[in-house]
């Protein structure tokens, strides 16, 4: 048995959308943190190590090494962070891409607090590296470039959220968007044209929920005439985000819950004329979406969106008795309009 188009198209999307999950969750992280330790401190690597990636998050990959000959980070992605020492007192210096700065910071460890070294340290590692970055929250007035500020904007991102999550200032972050819509049903071969504003909360740089609200409107046929229907919803689910450039990139599942408003209007010619009723009826069902930005100037972008659906809660219109148009079976939504984001 073949199975319906609507219910292939929703499958397919909902196992692509699942995979961008999946890689996303087993990807790499795009920036790291190198600790070079002097022989003075080597021995508290591993709990150096464990310490400096429990408050910069698990977005940021922390390794430790040997220090080289030469301070300077070698990679757009890897923030260098040197510690020394000399009699009592310990040294950090941080060569950061991310923001092209250079910091340094002198330590003294008390006797009596030695036994938490590795602590100490780990903490004072994770609280300087994210003094850097947490400078990438404001906006800078001087139009000249830094050179060694050589990090990608989603790496500045990615900085930041760590910054926020090491010194406890995670703001809320949010975007909105405003689209003009269209909704198409394959079973009745109905169309609607409305439009749609939304919220989107980020959770992480790369986990947002989605809310929306939209209002439609179409007309369909029928043998007696036809049907006005006036179509409101709201949607609620996760996306999956990335980034590239000025674009931005989104995945997800979620669900739609509507109501529609029928209004029979009968054919002038019948005689004698219908009685022409109208009636109101919730409607259903599970979607998957994908949207698509790109930043225009400032906070403002341009966004597209793409939605997949399955009504699984049906709305139907009856005409003189009988079933004859309703709100069932797959959908297609398109979108366009502009968003506003307030994530620096």
């Amino acid at each position: 048995m073949r199975r319906p188009l609507g219910r292939s198209l929703l499958g397919s999307f909902s196992s692509l959308a699942l995979l961008c999950v999946a890689e996303r969750a087993h990807a790499q992280p795009t920036l790291s943190v190198q600790v070079e330790l002097a022989p003075c401190v080597a021995i508290d690597a591993r709990g150096i190590e464990r310490v400096v990636q429990a408050e910069l998050g698990s977005s940021i990959a922390v390794s430790t090494d040997v220090p080289t000959s030469v301070f300077e980070a070698p990679s757009t992605e890897l923030t260098r962070v040197r510690v020394t020492c000399s009699d009592e007192v310990i040294e950090l210096q941080v060569q950061d891409p991310v923001t092209g700065k250079r910091l340094s910071r002198r330590l003294r460890i008390p006797p009596e607090l030695a036994a938490a070294r590795s602590r100490m340290l780990g903490l004072s590692i994770a609280e300087l590296v994210a003094a850097s970055w947490i400078e990438l929250r404001g906006t800078r007035t001087s139009q000249a470039k830094v050179v060694e500020a050589t990090a990608a904007r989603e790496t500045r991102a990615t900085a930041l959220e760590a910054a926020e999550h090491g010194l406890g200032t995670r703001r809320l972050h949010y975007e909105l968007f405003a689209r003009a819509s269209a909704r198409h049903w394959t079973r009745d071969d109905f169309t609607s044209f409305g439009g749609a504003l939304g919220f989107s909360w980020l959770l992480e740089s790369w986990l947002a929920l989605v809310l929306d609200a939209d209002a439609a409107t179409g007309t369909h046929s029928v043998s007696l005439g036809q049907v006005n229907a006036f179509l409101g919803s709201l949607a609620l689910g996760p996306r999956v985000r990335g980034a590239a450039g000025r674009w931005t990139f989104a995945a997800g599942a979620g669900m739609r819950v509507g109501l529609v408003h029928f209004a029979g209007a009968a054919k002038r010619e019948l005689v004698p004329l219908p009685e022409q009723r109208a009636q109101t009826l919730p409607w259903a069902g599970p979607l998957v979406a994908f949207s698509a930005g790109a930043r225009l100037a400032g906070p403002v972008s341009l966004s597209a969106a793409l939605e997949v659906g399955l009504v699984s809660y049906r709305a139907e219109a009856r005409v003189a008795g009988r079933g004859e148009f309703e709100i069932a079976g797959p959908w297609l939504g398109l979108g366009l309009g502009l968003g506003f984001s307030g994530v620096d």
